[in-house]
């Protein structure tokens, strides 16, 4: 199943300041499809916001997929932006919606490519170099960008000039639609049949995306209620919050900090922690220190 993913700024605040940033998320992007394998069809990354279409082999790999995709962009976004702590980089989690393998599908694609098509930004889609159309012209030359994957559906001859085309009123407005209602892309038949089907399916994508927004507020937070319990040991303490953020794990539970926050609060102060500590110590100093900083989260 083919899925049109999107997400926005913080108060759709800018995401991508300058060319580096956005060439660090196609690195990042790059990267994920390297170790949680889903096919990319298309995308376009724009000043506050990004479009993705993935199509996932199985079950569960677009969760992954999303997981690491923004978690690890968070996280670098930003350590170079000095932000540590400060806000949310993102509105919220992902949005997600499966597309009809057809017309539906052939109206989405265009849309996401000629999203930078405005009078602010550029006048044809090859000329923005932050979406996928330029890796497809040109896949020599920007071999560093993710890699594409054929469709399931023909390609028109005439594709660039397609994307270029000024689409109809209804067009975008179905996308929107589908966008703004949460709701699958396709014909009404399709719709309830694809409805049924994810319901059925407890590890489907979007059950698993739906399943993280209710449980993670920020998908850059480490919960520290595993091991703040009595009689653990400081070392203890810091190689299992080493292990967590070398593995960018993120474990459900009450009690929610920002993980790099946390990292660097242990790590520079590990002097004050007793070498057997109990859990209301250890919460007394993160919170004194995140609420200093503004970046307490806590459920």
């Amino acid at each position: 199943m083919i899925f049109h993913i999107l997400n926005r700024g913080n108060a759709r605040d800018r995401i991508f300041e300058n060319d580096a940033d956005y060439a660090a998320f196609e690195k990042v992007l790059a990267e994920t499809q390297a170790e949680v394998f889903v096919r990319i069809l298309s995308y376009c990354l724009m000043p506050n916001h990004w479009h993705l279409v993935l199509w996932p082999l199985k079950g569960g790999d677009l969760g992954r997929f999303m997981q690491q995709l923004t978690t690890t962009h968070v996280r670098r976004w930003h350590l170079h932006h000095h932000t540590v702590g400060t806000r949310h980089l993102y509105q919220g989690t992902y949005k997600s919606f499966p597309i009809e393998e057809d017309d539906h599908l052939d109206t989405v694609l265009p849309y996401v490519k000629r999203n930078a098509v405005r009078p602010t930004m550029v006048e044809w889609a090859e000329d923005w170099t932050w979406n996928s159309l330029l890796r497809w012209l040109h896949p020599t030359e920007h071999h560093e960008k993710p890699i594409l994957f054929p469709w399931p559906i023909p390609r028109p001859n005439d594709w660039v000039t397609r994307v270029n085309r000024a689409l109809t009123k209804n067009e975008p407005e179905a996308v929107q639609a589908s966008v703004v209602r949460g709701r699958p892309f396709g014909s009404e038949s399709w719709q309830e049949a694809t409805a049924k089907q994810l319901d059925s399916k407890p590890h489907s994508a979007p059950e698993v995306a739906r399943k993280r927004q209710s449980t993670i507020t920020n998908p850059n937070l480490l919960d520290l209620s595993p091991f703040l319990r009595p009689k653990r040991s400081r070392i203890e303490i810091l190689r299992t919050i080493i292990r967590c953020a070398r593995t960018r794990a993120v474990i459900p539970g009450a009690f929610r900090v920002p993980l790099d926050q946390i990292i660097e609060i242990i790590l520079n102060r590990q002097a004050a922690i007793p070498r057997r500590i109990r859990t209301h110590n250890l919460k007394t100093m993160i919170i004194h220190q995140c609420r200093h900083d503004g970046t307490l989260f806590v459920k």
